[in-house]
């Protein structure tokens, strides 16, 4: 038996070749290769050697595919003399070419050998060959050629790798081919480069996948080439799987929900499906999941078992509901959100990051306790309830363009380390109140808050650690009385107190000067009400 040593050979990979193969290469018609011998030397070519074959062409043609090896066995054919019977096998690939935009058969393989089997390895597992086989006698006459078209495709159900289907004839073999198991990853993709014909290789259902239970690996999905592609009807019966799901850039895809039976889940990824209206499932899982990052425009209803999660990263225009028994999550972004309903009884994240949401539901975030780093900008709500219960925030503050909020309330706090404080461009900002404990921050910034009165919640600071104190366009604040107690600003911290229009009262900034507690010796104080030097405020001329 010759054995093809040949490692290249994947038929997913031959479906997929991107330039253009012959089909022309046939075998020669016996009449045309029938050999003469000009036997009496005249150079007419008068005798033509007999035909020593006893079959007229390859019989009891058989294969089987073992362990991702192609083995072909037939009859021998014999000759009439008992000399040898060589064989010729002409195999062709069959592929989607990219350019003419049809599946056709290439030249793959040409061979001679003597023995009537013969062994392809490594031929992958779902594809498809044409096979052409003829013998050939001692004098060079042909048998009539053989044909088979042979599909490849798992024995026992289990494809054993990752299954990447590149054009919709995948779907032919694999329903040839029951599988039920796929040792690896599912994967959706395209090998044809943007601008090449694809119009027969457009996926349009993925009905063909309905027998699979199991997937090892991971599901990655992306439809850039798959615009055709409406929903996964086709993954119902996935169950067993506990890797990452990515979903992308599938222009016409409006229904994800056959996924959604799954019972485990590591991360999630549904990225560009602009007619994508609505996420709903996952509700199987009831264990820790790790990132999920959704960006588009659909409704989200989703994961409302799961107990603890890692990053999750939600930009979308309609409503989430989602999360409803979460716990703890290492980092939380929201943004752009219609109505906010979920989370309820979320009590710890390392980042929360609020950017545009619109909260519906009164109880979301009402049992937060713990942040590290609190983010909120662009909310429309004129209170944040949620801010009532926390206890701990050990980073940063930032609050950036919230026109409708009036007051902050940080009573519950009760953190002692030093934190970065930026409250900035909130327009209708008239007080905030807590953060009594915390003596030293690491910066502080109070920018364009038009509404702001007073910010007697620095009272207790004495210490800037890390860098500058700014106080800038806070047109009704009066006095800096709150600062009375700070002492010191470390390097290369600096002091800027700039157009607040009624600010006529600095004295509280008298400490400060007097202990020589500003390291850099950077302060600037200009177009404010009242503007005077650090030389006069240390000698109390520091107010109208």
């Amino acid at each position: 038996m010759k054995i093809l040593k040949f490692f290249i050979f994947s038929l997913i990979i031959v479906l997929s070749l991107n330039s253009c193969g012959s089909d022309d290469e046939t075998m020669v018609d016996a009449e045309e290769q029938q050999t003469t011998d000009d036997m009496d030397g005249d150079g007419d070519g008068d005798v033509t050697l007999p035909n020593l074959l006893l079959c007229t062409t390859i019989e009891n043609f058989t294969y089987e595919i073992v362990n991702g090896d192609l083995t072909m066995d037939w009859d021998d054919c014999n000759s009439s003399n008992g000399s040898n019977v060589s064989y010729n096998i002409d195999i062709k690939a069959y592929y989607y070419n990219c350019d003419s935009g049809n599946y056709q058969y290439s030249n793959f393989l040409f061979e001679e050998f003597i023995n009537s089997n013969y062994t392809l390895e490594n031929v992958g597992q779902v594809g498809r060959v044409k096979v052409n086989i003829r013998a050939v006698d001692a004098n060079g006459n042909w048998s009539s050629s053989f044909q088979e078209i042979i599909k490849i495709v798992p024995s026992n159900g289990i494809y054993e790798g990752n299954l990447a289907i590149t054009t919709s004839e995948y779907f032919e073999l694999l329903n040839d081919a029951e599988i039920h198991t796929v040792n690896g990853d599912l994967i959706i993709t395209s090998s044809c480069p943007v601008g090449g014909n694809f119009q027969y290789g457009n996926i349009d259902s993925i009905i063909g996948l309905s027998g699979i239970t199991t997937v090892t690996g991971n599901i990655i999905f992306d439809g850039t080439r798959h615009s055709n592609l409406t929903s996964l009807e086709g993954l119902e019966s996935l169950v067993n799987f506990d890797g990452d799901v990515t979903i992308e850039n599938f222009t016409n895809l409006n229904d994800i929900s056959a996924i959604s039976n799954i019972t485990s889940l590591n991360n999630l990824t549904i990225n560009n499906l602009p007619n994508l209206s609505e996420i709903i499932g996952f509700n199987n899982i009831n264990e820790s999941v790790g990132d999920i990052n959704i960006q588009g425009s659909a409704t989200i209803n989703i994961l409302n078992n799961v107990t603890s999660a890692n990053d999750v990263e939600i930009n979308t225009s309609e409503e989430i509901t989602a999360f409803t028994n979460v716990i703890t999550l290492e980092n939380l972004n929201l943004g752009n959100t219609s109505a906010l309903n979920g989370f309820d009884l979320l009590e710890s994240t390392n980042i929360l990051s609020l950017g545009n949401v619109n909260f519906s539901d009164p109880q979301s975030f009402s049992q937060l306790i713990s942040v590290d780093e609190l983010l909120i900008y662009n909310i429309s709500n004129n209170t944040f309830d949620f801010l009532n219960n926390l206890e701990e925030i050990n980073t940063s503050v930032v609050l950036v363009n919230n026109s409708n909020i009036q007051t902050l309330d940080f009573e519950s706090v009760s953190t002692t380390n030093p934190i970065n404080f930026t409250i900035q461009n909130n327009s209708n900002l008239q007080s905030i109140t807590g953060l009594n404990n915390i003596t030293s921050l690491k910066s502080c910034t109070i920018q364009s808050n038009n509404s702001l009165i007073s910010i007697d919640f620095l009272s207790s600071i004495n210490t800037i650690t890390e860098s500058s104190l700014v106080i800038n366009e806070n047109n009704l604040l009066t006095n800096l009385d709150a600062l009375s107690n700070l002492n010191y600003i470390e390097c290369p911290g600096q002091l800027i107190v700039t157009d607040n229009f009624n600010l006529g009262d600095l004295c509280g900034l008298q400490t400060l000067f007097t202990n020589n507690g500003l390291c850099s010796f950077e302060a600037t104080i200009e177009n404010n009400g009242y503007n005077p030097t650090p030389l006069q405020i240390s000698n109390g001329d520091c107010s109208l």
